[in-house]
């Protein structure tokens, strides 16, 4: 395969730095554990959540302190990888609490309308939202997915563009891993600055209602851009390696497969092809303090002796 020296790389992509941003950990092969905790004599026991960085948060802290039960949960029944994520939506004193995914940070608080800030820094404009999953509705149940990509305004969230679930798909039972892929609908010509990006086992579960029972699964989700395919080599490679926050002003962190952390150098140059930074890696999580670098494009490479194993870019701004 043909390789670009990092000058070059740099050349070519700077001008789409972010066009090409994807979801860490798409997989969901990577979880975080939260700690066991005590509010007025009552004990939460630890659930997971999806990691590395908590682009997605899930229904689970507002349904635990309630239910005691996760609705949203790591599985082995996987598509690829060692997991796949799990929503189930379950009966409990109010009703129905759907199992979701999100893109976004939970805040707290008794309206499930108002739990959860939906939305993520996001830039660039994929043609496509991809994923593999299944869908086992109880009593009529319907499941929500969508993508939805978001310019700031004035203060305000301009809708750019977004793709979704159609009615029929939301409402089928899918009894094993089958592929969906919708084009993302664009209404402007703005580039985005967030995404929301949704999976909810039961699409009415901010009003209490859904089917107890009803069970979500997705795995291997993406958003392609203009030219790609979901077997090119940019999708299996990123399938290995996260990098985040990008763009970023003090710390860059690497995760890894921990298949890859044998005898892997990282390398980053900046716009002149100069090394400015250069580890061994020997674990998962790697995080780096890059203050001390101007601020511009810089390139990054992991190789595992002479074998390139990834390259991309991030803007330290």
């Amino acid at each position: 395969m043909k390789r670009f020296t990092p000058l070059v790389l740099v050349l070519l992509l700077a001008t789409s730095l972010m066009a090409q941003q994807r979801f860490p950990n798409h997989l969901f092969d990577h979880w975080d554990k939260t700690n066991e905790k005590t509010l007025g004599g009552i004990t939460f026991p630890e659930y997971e959540e999806p990691a590395p960085d908590h682009f997605f948060t899930t229904s689970n802290p507002g349904t635990h302190t309630i239910k005691f039960t996760p609705t949203v949960m790591k599985t082995t029944d996987a598509y690829e990888g060692k997991y796949a994520c799990l929503m189930r939506s379950t009966k409990f004193v109010f009703g129905i609490a759907s199992g979701s995914l999100m893109s976004g940070t939970y805040k707290g608080g008794t309206d499930p309308s108002k739990a959860v800030h939906l939305g993520q820094p996001w830039t660039g404009r994929p043609e496509r939202f991809v994923g593999f999953y299944k869908y086992i509705p109880v009593d009529n149940d319907y499941c929500q997915v969508y993508a939805m990509f978001f310019k700031s305004i004035g203060g305000k969230r301009d809708t750019v563009g977004m793709a979704a679930f159609t009615p029929a798909m939301s409402k089928a039972t899918v009894t094993s891993y089958t592929k969906f892929d919708i084009p993302v609908t664009y209404r402007n010509n703005n580039d985005p600055d967030s995404a929301v990006i949704v999976f909810s086992a039961s699409a009415d579960g901010l009003n209490f209602n859904g089917g107890d029972g009803t069970e979500l699964y997705v795995d291997r989700i993406l958003l392609l851009y203009p030219g790609e395919t979901s077997v090119n080599n940019t999708e299996k490679e990123s399938a290995h390696f996260w990098v985040y926050p990008n763009p970023t002003s003090d710390v860059i962190n690497f995760t890894i497969d921990k298949a890859f952390t044998d005898n892997t150098v990282l390398s980053i140059y900046n716009s002149q092809g100069q090394v400015v930074k250069q580890e061994h890696i020997e674990k998962e999580f790697n995080s780096y303090n890059i203050q001390e670098l101007t601020n511009g494009y810089y390139t990054y490479q992991l190789k595992d002796q002479n074998q390139v194993l990834t390259e991309g870019k991030f803007l330290k701004n």
